[in-house]
């Protein structure tokens, strides 16, 4: 039952800040006026809440799903799709935070910092799938690993900015990045001539 309030007061807090940010910008938008609008004191929202930042980034930071992270470990298909099913995206719920975060300069260095934090975990994940699967120096599967990572970070930006794009009509980010990296690396050169 107390698991169930908690989460109540946590969803509370999240959507009160994000309504006043929406209405008013992130600036403007207090402790004071997320605790007043959540019907919560300030101390109940520095118990869930480190800073005003986290209430809105803990729920817009990506995270690793540790089922497809164990998966990702013992796989064998493609490195590069089993990677990105480790990712779990902020949904087509958070697109409205989303939007908040990638406008505000302060936020968005706050969630680059956080993804620099995943970016380092899947860069220890893909190399020890890589130390696994293939030879190579030490050196060589660094750079792949790091290499990995890095296109993981960008298609991680590329669908939090394609999600928090107000054209944006993807359903799911990561289905949209895969269309996306598929089309850029296929070997299909074809062009429109007529």
């Amino acid at each position: 039952m107390a698991g169930t309030r908690t989460a109540a007061t946590v969803a509370a807090i999240r959507t009160a800040a994000l309504e006043l940010a929406t209405a008013h910008g992130y600036q403007q938008t207090t402790v004071d006026r997320i605790c007043e609008r959540a019907g919560v004191s300030q101390r109940t929202f520095f118990n869930h809440f480190p800073t005003k930042q986290d209430a809105f980034l803990d729920h817009a930071t990506p995270c690793l799903d540790e089922k497809a992270t164990r998966g990702f470990l013992v796989g064998t298909g493609p490195l590069l799709d089993d990677a990105l099913a480790m990712i779990t995206l902020p949904g087509a719920e958070d697109i409205a935070r989303m939007r908040i975060v990638t406008s505000c300069p302060e936020l968005l260095a706050a969630h680059v910092a956080r993804m620099d934090a995943v970016a380092d975990e899947i860069r220890e994940l893909v190399l020890l799938r890589l130390r696994r699967d293939r030879t190579g120096t030490d050196s060589e599967q660094e750079q792949d690993a790091a290499m990995v990572a890095c296109l993981l970070a960008g298609v991680v930006r590329w669908g939090a900015l394609n999600t928090a794009s107000p054209a944006s009509s993807a359903p799911c980010p990561v289905t949209a990045a895969r269309a996306c990296l598929d089309r850029i690396t296929s070997t299909d050169t074809r062009t429109n001539q007529e």
